[in-house]
């Protein structure tokens, strides 16, 4: 960094801090100081970005990242005015390509990229090139704050907003702020080292208690936890992960039950394609050879490595082919049991087969046919199991 940008960058933060702390200051004057300070900030930020400012300290190289120019803040709601709720809307240029807004008690200059222990994430809809509408959550703590947008290329300068958000400590919130919904995420391993997304969300109140981050589905039913014990830091390595299958999903975030209770999801859906292992089911238990007495439970178990649609159980005498049982299913990804109860096991004495189908899912391997697996061969039912 040279002197001159160093000094700029000093007089800026020197000023914003001046206003901070002299709350009394005439508005019209506060409003002009900060603008000027965030005038400074972002023409010192710039040449930093540029690596080698006006020759000096050519031992600087330029910094690597995509070739998109860095999105810059000109101003907020027009100019001031910006707090909680949903009316809030960023200026600037470069908003195209934005992924991440969001908030910091300090100024973070020359920092590309947000830091996850302070950030405050905030949900925003890029409204075109120069303008971000955002969300601003109701249950932010009162503070001084500085604004940030951020691209593939890196984030803005940090531009001052002011004093925002309320003294009144409420109950613990947790909020999913990406992906939250119309994203496209790619699951196939084969791009960012098998990344699909940083799942981002902003928390209060919840004690820092670890928080867990699942998947729910088309359904509304959560199919799987990929992350539980989480520290809660505002961000989730979320990988690639070949039992989930290509569909749309929402995020839950929740908090465990060692603290305050609070969740969210996703406004909306995303999408999750790539993934190109084929959906199956594997019955596990009866698959042969054992023997049960007539008119027993029978406990059965079964995996699969996708999230089924419309699953059934049938219970077939393995020598004429007659279905003596059939029922629906509540399966899922893993490992999954089921109780036959003890009327669908009151049956004629012989060999039989568990098949378990899903109605909804085509078997990849034969046409017009639902995905199935049965036992691999029959078990037996008995009068007596002892005298077997």
């Amino acid at each position: 960094m040279t002197s001159v940008t160093a000094l700029l960058l000093q007089a800026a933060i020197s000023l914003l801090l001046f206003v901070q702390a002299h709350p009394s200051l005439d508005a019209s004057l506060r409003e002009q100081a900060i603008e000027v300070a965030n005038r400074a900030i972002t023409v010192a930020t710039h040449q930093l970005d540029s690596g080698i400012v006006a020759g000096e300290n050519p031992e600087i190289p330029p910094i690597p990242g995509p070739d998109i120019p860095l999105p810059v803040i000109t101003s907020v709601n027009g100019k001031g005015g910006f707090g909680t709720g949903d009316s809030n809307s960023i200026f600037g240029e470069h908003f195209d390509e934005v992924t991440l807004v969001y908030l910091q008690r300090t100024a973070g200059v020359g920092i590309r990229g947000e830091n996850s222990t302070e950030s405050i994430y905030l949900k925003h809809t890029i409204v075109n090139d120069a303008r971000i509408d955002v969300v601003v959550p109701d249950w932010l703590a009162k503070d001084a704050y500085y604004l940030y947008v951020q691209n593939p290329a890196g984030a803005s300068a940090p531009y001052f907003v002011g004093t925002i958000g309320t003294s009144v400590k409420g109950g613990a919130v947790v909020m999913v702020v990406y992906p939250n919904g119309g994203e496209q995420l790619d699951n196939s391993g084969a791009k960012d080292s098998g990344l699909i997304a940083n799942i981002k969300w902003t928390s209060a109140y919840t004690n820092n208690v670890p928080i867990n981050v699942g998947l729910v589905d088309a359904d509304d039913q959560i199919v799987k936890w990929i992350g539980t014990g989480v520290r809660d830091m505002g961000s989730f390595s979320w990988k690639y992960d070949s039992s989930i299958p290509n569909g749309k999903y929402k995020i839950i975030v929740s908090t465990d039950d060692k603290g305050p209770t609070a969740t969210d999801t996703s406004d909306a859906y995303f999408t999750l394609t790539g993934n190109t292992e084929s959906p199956s089911i594997t019955v596990t238990s009866p698959n042969g050879g054992e023997v049960y007495e007539r008119g027993t439970p029978i406990r059965v178990t079964w995996s699969q490595n996708y999230q089924d649609e419309d699953l059934f159980i049938h219970l077939f005498n393995n020598t004429t082919g007659t279905e003596y049982y059939e029922a629906p299913l509540s399966g899922g990804i893993g490992k999954n049991t089921e109780t036959l109860p003890a009327e669908a096991a009151n049956v004629p004495l012989g060999e039989y087969r568990i098949t378990i189908c899903d109605e909804g899912t085509p078997n990849p391997s034969v046409t017009f046919k639902p995905l199935c697996d049965s036992s691999d061969t029959s078990f037996t039912i008995v009068d007596d199991p002892s005298i077997e």
